[in-house]
């Protein structure tokens, strides 16, 4: 089988995302790209019918806002940009990273994301999963934490007010209508995870205390052969 329609030289890196424009055009489709430019594709071109200008930051994801006239993209910085449709050469405002940053640190990508009723669920690198409300703009409340980052979210349509998680190899569900639980599974989650590390360099500190106990005079060649 053969593809309807293709388009090779769209973007200069990898597509991070796509979004379908139902509410706008059924024949379009938006892109998001490592090159930092989103773009519009119309299955009846041969050509990107729109592309962005240089947002100078990586975008990784894409959702409707909180009605179909807005986009919103996730990014590299951790900023969510905001687009209105049809204007598509820059976008018209932005949210800064949720929460406070540590000086020196970096903010967690904006790694995935879902429109959930009125609001829009984001996953990030550092594996807080937060809501973003719209008009005024502003981060709402904490869905959770995964002890990884959260590489894919998705909406559950049997339950308008969950969400689904992916991080690592954990697939979790979500209620986003109860207070934040995330802490102290991901707590469980870290705990087990210096455990082992706890006993890793309790296995190193025993073969260390082996070797001490063996005779000055007893070369490490022979005292391994007699293992």
């Amino acid at each position: 089988m053969k593809p309807t329609q293709t388009y090779p030289d769209t973007h200069q890196d990898h597509i991070s995302s796509f979004l379908p424009l139902p509410n706008i055009n059924p024949h379009q489709v938006l892109t998001t790209s490592g090159d930092c430019t989103l773009s519009i594709l119309d299955v009846r071109k041969s050509n990107a019918i729109a592309i962005s200008e240089d947002q100078e930051d990586e975008l990784l994801c894409s959702s409707f806002a909180d009605d179909s006239r807005r986009i919103c993209v996730g990014t590299q910085s951790g900023f969510i940009t905001v687009w209105k449709t049809g204007e598509w050469m820059d976008h018209v405002d932005r949210i800064s990273p949720p929460g406070k940053v540590r000086k020196g640190d970096e903010p967690a990508n904006v790694d995935c994301m879902v429109r959930l009723n009125d609001k829009v669920i984001i996953g990030l690198s550092d594996g807080w999963i937060n809501a973003v409300e719209f008009r005024p703009n502003r981060h709402g409340d904490v869905v959770g934490r995964c002890a990884d980052g959260v590489t894919c979210l998705s909406s559950v349509p049997q339950e308008q007010d969950w969400v689904i998680s992916a991080s690592g190899s954990r697939v979790k569900f979500w209620d986003t209508k109860k207070e934040e639980t995330g802490d102290a599974e991901y707590e469980e989650e870290a705990d087990s995870s210096e455990e082992d590390k706890l006993k890793k360099r309790r296995k190193v500190g025993n073969e260390k205390a082996k070797l001490k106990g063996v005779d000055a005079g007893t070369s490490l060649s022979s005292f391994f052969a007699d293992l």
